[in-house]
């Protein structure tokens, strides 16, 4: 992947998106709470998913426990409102 893919790929999950090539596909596989999101006052994030996304599976999880919601829909991309702590520990797994 293109540096401008990978950040694309991080924004997506709600991820910083500094750092070098290798930094951000680090960032990808093994997330921690301080790879997430800059403003640390922020209980959540808004977490965009296009059709298809393997992710969204793991985002099911979330759902069903009432820490993740559906936000809007916009260029062909779901939005959910999703429990920061919550979303660390699922892309762990």
């Amino acid at each position: 992947m293109t540096l401008k893919e990978l950040k694309e790929e991080c924004r997506k999950n709600g991820l910083k998106v500094s750092g070098t090539k290798d930094e951000l596909i680090e960032r990808l596989k093994k997330p921690t709470e301080k790879d997430i999101s800059t403003d640390t006052t922020k209980k959540f994030l808004t977490i965009g998913f296009r059709l298809g996304d393997p992710k969204k599976e793991k985002l099911k999880r979330l759902l069903v426990k009432g820490l993740a919601k559906f936000k809007y829909y916009s260029c062909d991309i779901y939005y959910y409102r999703v429990d920061k702590k919550s979303w660390v520990e699922v892309l762990k797994s």
